[in-house]
């Protein structure tokens, strides 16, 4: 059967936004391709599918609503989402629960909705306000943080469980129902106010092992070298600590990220010493980048440059070394307060 559907909608907000330079002429001539080619339900699926991973999210909706059979194309071609964020407020204190889920594209129209966000507020008659993309309300008996995680959930399947930068802020005792943690491949895990150490443990453990990078910030002061030996952080690609905590040589030296960032009082300047050594030799994180640390302590330059050949010249707080069996140098600036090392 032929099916040709009316794309008039997506047609309309395409030629609004034709001289945008956010809109390319690729994009505005496949939206007008699909819209107008009376062959499109003849074309095999995975053609269909290609073809739906160049839209933005705006357009898959009104692709999705045309029949059965496009809906279950735009089901099946995941979208590109940069940023996927949950947030939940428990109701303390007379204060009622509130959560939010929010996700930003990486592809999306001129003037056309960036991303989407909905909004649930727990009501004292045990009902949940909910609102989507801000002006669709609706009023249901059942749990805020619940129906969050499940929209959570929902959108994340619609990336192909593929997220850009996952920022999490609630108790993990409300996220041990969501069924899709260990299977989500993050390129940047950012946690946030998580005020006990033991629930930030708790919600490390949630989370499989594959994700790029891990950010910490907020609430937490002083994280002790048992979760800093945690494998999400000991394995992440790049770590990024705002709070400072209890590192020790062994498990500062124990981290495999490309991109460390981090404050503490608990590095040595010997470790320090062995850590730019064990590079030199090729050793350490793989494709090492950048260290840059905050060590709340005078640090002796002498102890940490021990044995190490200086290339620089005039050098005063900055110094350059080489790979003894390669073409990488180390610039590495060391003041009050402040170690750096970045790898050119």
């Amino acid at each position: 059967m032929n099916f040709e559907f009316d794309f008039t909608a997506a047609h309309h907000a395409c030629s609004a936004n034709e001289h945008d330079p956010h809109i390319t002429k690729n994009m505005m001539e496949l939206v007008r391709f699909i819209g107008r080619f009376p062959q499109w339900s003849r074309l095999p699926k995975l053609a269909q599918i290609n073809v739906v991973n160049f839209l933005d999210y705006e357009s898959r909706l009104q692709l999705a609503i045309c029949s059965r059979s496009t809906y279950s194309v735009v089901k099946m071609s995941p979208i590109s989402i940069r940023l996927l964020e949950i947030h939940c407020a428990p109701g303390e204190n007379g204060k009622m629960g509130e959560a939010f889920v929010r996700a930003k594209f990486s592809k999306h129209r001129a003037r056309a909705p960036k991303g989407f966000i909905a909004t649930f507020v727990e009501k004292r008659d045990g009902e949940t306000e909910m609102k989507f993309d801000g002006d669709r309300v609706e009023l249901r008996t059942v749990n805020y943080a619940d129906e969050a995680v499940k929209v959570f959930e929902r959108m994340a399947k619609l990336a192909g469980l593929r997220v850009d930068l996952l920022e999490i802020d609630m108790p993990e005792s409300l996220l041990t129902n969501c069924s899709i943690l260990k299977r989500l491949d993050v390129k940047q895990l950012r946690l946030k106010n998580r005020e006990d150490k033991e629930h930030l443990r708790k919600t490390l453990d949630l989370f499989g092992l594959d994700n790029k990078g891990i950010r910490i910030r907020g609430g937490i002061e002083h994280l002790t070298p048992q979760l800093l030996f945690h494998p999400q952080i000991q394995n992440a690609d790049s770590i990024e600590i705002e709070d400072q905590c209890k590192f020790t040589d062994e498990a500062f030296l124990g981290l495999n990220g490309r991109n460390i960032m981090i404050s503490t009082n608990g590095v040595s300047d010997s470790c320090l010493n062995k850590f730019i050594k064990r590079w030199m030799v090729g050793g350490g994180p793989n494709d090492f980048e950048s260290l840059t640390l905050h060590p709340h302590r005078l640090m002796v330059k002498d102890k940490i440059l021990a044995n190490i050949p200086n290339t620089a010249e005039n050098f005063t707080e900055t110094y350059s070394v080489k790979q003894l069996h390669g073409q990488r140098t180390a610039v590495i600036h060391i003041s009050d307060y402040l170690f750096l090392i970045n790898i050119n």
